[in-house]
């Protein structure tokens, strides 16, 4: 990317010494080396832009996002050659501080700039980087530097320099461009949840102004700016618009004050949008402030609701049509038929793993979110007759167990200080027992000193058999029994630990 170049008001006598020198150091008249250009009409030179207001998406790469062209100058029927030079720089700058393109002498009379990726080999030309050099550039005084983030309008013109020197150099009157930062959305309320890739992207309506207008879930949002990614190809999540208190709550209709985060002002408040449908969103960066408005006569539309995860049945293959909710009215499903121990998580799209509705904690099984970076299961405890009611607007889901209907256990682990994995429930670090009988589970190894629990599913710590009361080896289900009392073992050793489920009963027999 060529230099900022501090251009001050045309120099006249300047720009026809440097042409004069450029010629008499190539050894050879101009008219011969750089041939003519049209020389019929007056000298004035008119630019103009392909556009007057442009969104510049960073995620466009090498696509041109803006193009000049402009009218040849005159070189008053002496016959000598015409070099242009491109300068831009902020409106009210006076080319103070311009970005300047020697383009030397060309017959095409264009030139244009790519998003952001530079390429070396063509000379294509960044304008976000230009943008970015600006706002960096503190010598630039701050009435004229860009602000990350916001609108800026640049003025570019074109100098027509004649190799002659009794012609001066001539500047088109200043074309003016509008160029607005690209701003986006994402959150667990939106269908691509927290992942930059799938980020929605707000139109610009100018005037500082973007709209969107999406089908939203209940959940988080904020809005990331500019470059979604940084060199290295991380993710940016830094720059964005939020809001000024986490899970800010928005109502059917609010006007809300925006804040700004950054690398160097770490916050990071959601707003909340707490009724799922259409909403206009109205972002006005020039003025810091968002208004959101429900439209209650555009419900949200009818979408699936899917069950996955080893609780199918079906591992975590993609769900089937049984694996698909009914819609009993807006927001509200449910799902009948059998469920076998183990975890689940919920989708919109049966080929898709977002969005997603995933528990809010590994304890409480009844509050979702969605599309929530967290990606907790929920847990089925026992294998039978479920009904499972879900309500995607209060993001809750309610559990009918058939007690009649429950099978055996086909699995057991064991986890506590005194097991090798010691208190963690990740499934490679929990203890996996050995089913030796229905509803009989034994591990034969070598103890420490401490307690036990048996989980019936890993990464969940609720969902466990424990000790009936303190010191017991009576057994009870941690869920039902509301008490978190653990087996214990006196001393470190070599045990055989067989929990029958049938009797309820837990023993330790030292090898």
């Amino acid at each position: 990317m060529k230099t900022l170049r501090k251009t001050p008001d045309i120099d006249m006598k300047k720009h026809v010494a440097t042409v004069v020198t450029a010629v008499i150091a190539l050894g050879t008249c101009a008219c011969t080396r750089f041939g003519s250009d049209p020389v019929e009409g007056d000298s004035s030179i008119v630019l103009t832009p392909s556009a007057k207001v442009i969104t510049l998406d960073p995620s466009l790469e090498t696509a041109e996002v803006l193009a000049f062209t402009w009218t040849p100058g005159s070189n008053q029927k002496t016959g000598a050659g015409i070099s242009y030079t491109f300068e831009m720089c902020v409106k009210g700058d006076a080319f103070q501080h311009a970005w300047t393109y020697e383009i030397g002498k060309t017959s095409y009379r264009s030139f244009s700039f790519i998003s952001s990726i530079e390429d070396s080999k063509s000379g294509a030309v960044s304008l976000y980087a230009i943008l970015e050099e600006w706002q960096n550039d503190l010598s630039i005084p701050d009435a004229v530097r860009p602000v990350t983030g916001k609108p800026c309008t640049v003025q570019a013109r074109i100098v027509a320099s004649v190799y002659h020197s009794d012609i001066a150099p001539v500047a088109s009157e200043p074309a003016e461009i509008e160029i607005a930062p690209a701003i986006y959305m994402i959150g667990g309320a939106t269908s691509g949840g927290w992942s930059l890739d799938k980020a929605a992207k707000l139109a610009y309506q100018g005037n500082g102004k973007y709209h969107i207008r999406y089908d939203f879930e209940s959940g988080q949002i904020k809005f990331p700016y500019g470059t979604l990614y940084f060199a290295d190809g991380s993710g940016n999540f830094d720059n964005c618009y939020v809001a000024e208190t986490d899970n800010q709550p928005v109502s059917e209709s609010t006007s809300a004050t925006l804040e700004k985060s950054s690398l160097n002002a770490k916050t990071d408040n959601k707003f909340y949008i707490s009724k799922s449908g259409y909403w206009d969103i109205i972002l006005d960066v020039k003025g810091m402030n968002v208004q959101f408005a429900y439209d209650s006569e555009s419900p949200a539309s009818k979408k699936n609701l899917y069950i996955v995860g080893p609780a199918t049945g079906n591992g975590w293959d993609w769900p089937g049509s049984a694996q698909t909710f009914e819609i009993v009215s807006d927001n509200h499903y449910r799902l009948s038929g059998r469920l076998v121990t183990g975890e689940f998580k919920l989708l919109r799209n049966a080929g898709s793993w977002t969005p997603a509705f995933t528990a809010t904690d590994r304890e409480d099984r009844e509050k979702m979110v969605f599309n929530d970076n967290n990606d907790i299961k929920f847990v089925i405890d026992r294998t039978g007759s479920w009904i499972l009611n879900v309500n995607t607007e209060e993001l809750t889901i309610l559990y009918q167990f058939d007690p009649d209907s429950q099978e055996p256990y086909d699995a057991l682990w064991m986890i506590g200080d005194a097991s090798p994995g010691g208190w963690s429930v990740d499934s490679d670090k929990a203890t996996p027992m050995t089913k030796t009988g229905e509803n009989i589970f034994s591990w034969s190894g070598t103890l420490k000193a401490g307690e036990l629990k048996f989980p019936v599913a890993v990464n969940h710590f609720k969902w466990s058999f424990g000790a009936r009361s303190a010191g017991s080896t009576d057994l009870v289900y941690n869920p039902d029994s509301g008490t978190d009392y653990k087996i214990n073992v006196a001393a470190a050793g070599d045990y055989t630990v067989t929990v029958n489920l049938n009797t309820m009963k837990c023993t330790l027999n030292a090898n």
